[in-house]
């Protein structure tokens, strides 16, 4: 098939590059705003993605270039980022007027229920177009197989071509059973927002008995588990941290509390989800606020891990972003390190915020002459490290594990202060 993607996301990178690996002559049209280099830069800390946009581009079944090329195509995609919609909008009045010929209008892009079918109508004005919503259920860290070997594939459509047009597309990945589901399109908008409701009411949940744990003191690691091994709960989103982040769970979260408010239905709940994730984000300021007796002043911390989560280099609403702004207002100092998105964090830092904080080429480097370590991202690298070498550099040895991936008795063993969330 002749298929064109726009977007800015790594999502729209993933998205082209697997559909042109499996036979389709891609075109992936981006913004006039962003390069086609930047957008590759992002994608560096995603598994596999670069060497497979390296090798259909050589085979010559994907073209990455700017969006004033040509529209002709059987199937346009859309999976820009939720901020995107009027770029949208203008590229339907634009495909509209660029054939005559029958047209596919995928829509991957998170924006309000009902937006899809008012951007199908822009097309369908000038010739005739289908309407498929499918909501975007890619994660960043696994991109590639979160596409490729799908739990789901939800399709917002009600004509029978569309609908089998999608089936021959999606045929290499729904070969093991059939993971399709087909359901109207503002039914499919609606499942998007309502899967991240979701899952962030988890995550707040756990943070919340988390507390509890602690203030009892209980482990709350005892009580996932137990929560877990209910099979009606499960243990997916159920772990206590500082909080979620990147681009999608906050941002639909209040989409759809909004929504909600403006259909006259109570969103009380969601309110609370979003307010129990902020104050979350500060849960190891306040540890390290009562370790030191209400004194942070010239205390010097080492953060491990600033991205939203591992694989990624986005800090979009991640927690080490306000934890960091927390710590600096207090006159403490910040030695920082994550794999990929030491960038994008000092580029969400004020100028005067930057002059506090040291970039570390390595965890180690870091921690040395440091009053205690914040792990705030789980990245493998910082699951084993080396405790007694840790110790002996570090001015104060103090854990402050914001996603208990540390045993706690192994580390107080160490020489170590321990302080999780809920342990």
């Amino acid at each position: 098939m002749r298929i064109q993607v726009h977007g800015d996301t790594v999502a729209a990178l993933t998205v082209a590059a697997v559909l042109a690996d499996t036979g389709n002559r891609v075109t992936l049209l981006l913004p006039d705003d962003l390069s086609e280099a930047l957008l590759r830069q992002r994608a560096r800390s995603e598994p596999g993605l670069i060497p497979l946009l390296e090798r259909v581009e050589a085979a010559g079944r994907l073209q990455v270039t700017q969006r004033d090329s040509d529209l002709a195509a059987e199937v346009f995609i859309f999976a820009m980022s939720a901020e995107r919609q009027g770029w949208a909008e203008a590229l339907c009045d634009e495909i509209a007027v660029a054939g005559s010929a029958p047209c596919l209008l995928v829509n991957r892009a998170t924006f309000p229920i009902g937006t899809s079918e008012a951007l199908q109508r822009r097309i369908a004005a000038q010739r005739p177009c289908t309407l498929v919503v499918e909501p975007d259920f890619i994660s960043e860290g696994r991109a590639i197989e979160s596409y490729t070997r799908p739990a789901r594939i939800l399709l917002g459509c009600e004509d029978e071509e569309g609908v089998e047009l999608m089936r021959e597309l999606y045929r290499p990945f729904n070969r093991n059973r059939d993971v399709i589901q087909v359901v109207t399109p503002r039914a499919a908008e609606l499942t998007k927002f309502a899967t991240n409701a979701m899952l962030a009411t988890r995550i707040s949940f756990i943070n919340e008995i988390a507390q509890l744990a602690e203030a009892c003191g209980v482990d709350v690691e005892q009580v996932r588990q137990g929560l877990g091994m209910d099979r009606r709960i499960g243990f997916d989103f159920l772990y206590p941290g500082v909080g979620f982040g990147g681009p999608n769970f906050a941002r639909d979260v209040l989409r759809l509390a909004r929504t909600m408010a403006e259909q006259g239905v109570d969103s009380t709940l969601l309110d609370a989800v979003l307010a129990i994730n902020e104050q979350q984000k500060e849960a190891l300021f306040r540890k390290a606020w009562r370790h030191f007796d209400r004194n942070l002043q010239g205390r010097r911390f080492a953060l491990w891990g600033l991205s939203y989560k591992p694989n990624t280099a986005s800090v979009i609403n991640a927690p080490s972003v306000p934890l960091a702004r927390a710590l600096l207002a207090q006159d403490a100092r910040l030695a920082v390190h994550d794999p990929a998105a030491a960038d994008a964090f000092l580029a969400a830092l004020t100028e005067q915020e930057r002059t506090g904080v040291a970039v570390a080429d390595t965890p180690e480097q870091a921690a040395s002459g440091s009053d205690g370590i914040m792990l705030v991202t789980e990245w493998k690298a910082y699951w084993q490290p080396d405790w007694a070498a840790l110790r002996e550099s570090m001015r104060t040895p103090v854990i402050f594990d914001g996603r208990n991936i540390y045993t706690p008795e192994r580390v107080r063993a160490a020489g170590f202060a321990y302080h999780g969330i809920g342990r």
